[in-house]
């Protein structure tokens, strides 16, 4: 399991997502550190050669 965005329709959603998520190791640590994160970096599109 890769970590990736979580896009849900609702909060209620979300909540199960990421309840069953946090069973997952790898999940925790990402979190963990994304909370302790200054500043985030969100790109969209490809990177490389068009």
């Amino acid at each position: 399991m890769l970590p990736a965005p979580l896009m849900a329709d609702s909060e209620a959603e979300r909540a199960q997502w990421t309840t069953q998520w946090s069973n997952y190791r790898l999940y925790r640590i990402v979190d963990e550190l994304a909370h302790r994160a200054d500043v985030a970096f969100v790109g969209i599109g490809n990177i490389g050669v068009s």
